[in-house]
């Protein structure tokens, strides 16, 4: 079967709507104010009914570029027994949701889930992928180690 010239440009332009419809929506960010919000990511299976983080803030606003600007920024990691393995507070930090990123020339306060390591921080590069999550810290780093944790 042949399409007509006219039925193949309604064919095409039907496929680029999807097509901007689809890449639109996979990139979509609020484009208001949010307060007291909350996101969590889930392991893979067979764990995924289980939170292995949750990103939180008091308040996101809009920034250009499709970032967001949270306030009081906290992220928790948790194990799959569902105890909290580290949790990170921050005032603000740049949410980059297209590069799965999280950064800020600003403090933030670290610490394991049974408060024995404590590490603060003025800078922070929060990777949030998935599969490689990671903390880079960059200026004023201190930790400290309770004694008797670390045994020879």
């Amino acid at each position: 079967m042949r399409l007509g010239r006219k039925q193949l440009w309604l064919a095409l332009a039907a496929m680029f709507f999807f097509i901007a419809v689809e890449l639109n929506r996979a990139q979509q960010i609020p484009a208001a104010r949010a307060t007291s919000f909350s996101t969590d990511m889930y392991y893979e299976v067979p764990n995924e009914d289980k939170v292995k983080m949750r990103l939180s803030g008091s308040q996101s606003l809009p920034l250009p570029g499709g970032f967001l600007d949270v306030k009081d920024m906290k992220v928790e990691t948790y194990n799959t027994n569902g105890t909290m393995q580290i949790q990170a507070e921050s005032p603000q930090c740049t949410l980059r949701y297209a590069d799965e990123v999280a950064d800020s020339p600003g403090h933030v306060e670290m610490r394991s889930g049974d408060g024995k390591i404590r590490v603060t921080a003025d800078g922070f590069l929060l990777v949030l992928k998935p599969d490689a999550m990671s903390l880079n810290l960059s200026n004023h780093v201190h930790t400290v180690i309770e004694s008797g944790l670390l045994k020879p």
